[in-house]
């Protein structure tokens, strides 16, 4: 059992502990009052220091925005929380990670709330310069390989004189290798255009059966070089034919997902295997999947399947960006692309879209 001297000597070394931290520290009870607030936490929230801190934490704050979000955060119900705060000040922006805690004792007695306010400004400004100097210089390559397309394609039409065949597959090589780093270009740019909220979404009616069915029929030749069955499932309300289904989206953006979830489901399923692509009509949305039964996906590397430059095991080809912008793209729509797999069984990738 501590003395009263001991857990005077105890607060006095927490509070020196907490008052050091160079991240800003807030506790509150349950009703919004401080019951710790460091130095850096008043610097960051513009709070005056000789407050007597006899209101709730929310009235100190001056900003309207910053007092609007560290509202919400103090209200969730969630044990732990954790989001971004961009604070203006004058034309500086500052970006700020902040952490919401319960506070509890070692017999779970909870006391409060503690949040956590870190400054992530560097990390940001170095993010957008690496974001810049990737875009500067993919865009800067994207025009000289335009132009190698371009001269190899009149080498291969002879329009430079007749080749031999083997100087046409050589060039054949070439033209596959300039065209896939090209795709990794275009993947690049796309990533950063849809970071920025900058990627245009093109919306107009798109019949998702015509358009599927028309991928499913182009992607067959490979399906059959690859010995994979490739089939179409359509599915609609019981004693209906599903025909047409019309939805309101940028339609070569969602081909664009479709397509690259085939060619993955392409990429590792082995001979022998079945890939199954459906489509489900439902009365407020649609639903498509990709289902196959390839190697699957390991459990450990599931979460970070949609992460940036993330690519399967075993994959040595693409930019592993494609999921990530699939997951982009269906999420610009209000929808959300998910997975399950199992490892030798096989994967289902599935998203919905409004009608």
């Amino acid at each position: 059992m501590l003395t009263f001297d001991e857990i005077a000597e105890l607060k006095v070394k927490m509070q020196a502990i907490i008052f050091s931290i160079q991240d800003g520290v807030v506790m509150t009870d349950f009703e919004g009052h401080v019951l710790v607030l460091n130095d850096h936490a008043k610097k960051i929230l513009n709070i005056e220091k000789n407050y007597p801190y006899d209101k709730k934490f929310i009235d100190y704050i001056e900003n309207e925005w910053v007092k609007s979000q560290m509202e919400m955060l103090l209200k969730s119900q969630e044990a732990f929380k954790r989001e971004e705060l961009i604070i203006y000040s004058g034309a500086k922006e500052s970006y700020y990670q902040i952490t919401k805690n319960l506070v509890t004792t070692a017999q779970g007695v909870v006391l409060g709330q503690v949040v956590v306010l870190r400054d992530i400004t560097p990390e940001k400004e170095f993010e957008k310069l690496k974001d810049d100097f990737v875009h500067s210089i993919t865009h800067d390559l994207k025009s000289p390989i335009t132009s190698i397309q371009g001269f190899i394609k009149l080498f291969l039409e002879d329009e430079l004189g007749v080749l031999t065949q083997e100087q046409k597959r050589y060039l054949e090589i070439m033209a596959h290798s300039t065209n896939d780093l090209l795709k990794m270009i275009n993947d690049i740019l796309d990533m950063a255009k849809l970071e920025a909220g900058k990627m245009p979404i093109a919306k107009s009616h798109w019949d998702a059966v015509k358009a599927v069915s028309k991928l499913v029929e182009n992607l067959q030749p490979v399906a059959q070089h690859c010995k994979v069955k490739l089939f179409l499932t359509l599915v609609s309300s019981p004693g209906k034919k599903l025909e047409k289904l019309a939805l309101f989206v940028d339609g070569a953006l969602i081909e664009r997902v479709i397509q690259n979830l085939l060619d993955n489901a392409l990429k590792f399923t082995p001979g022998g295997g079945e890939i199954e692509i459906k489509v489900e009509d439902f009365p407020e949305k649609a639903q498509i999947s990709v289902r196959d039964t390839g190697r699957g996906i390991p459990e450990e590397a599931l979460e970070k399947i949609f992460q940036k430059f993330h690519q399967g095991s075993g994959s040595k080809s693409g930019s592993g960006l494609g999921l990530t912008i699939a997951k982009h793209i269906i999420e610009a729509h209000s929808g959300q692309l998910t997975v399950n797999s199992q490892v030798n069984k096989g994967s289902l990738f599935q998203f919905s879209l409004l009608k």
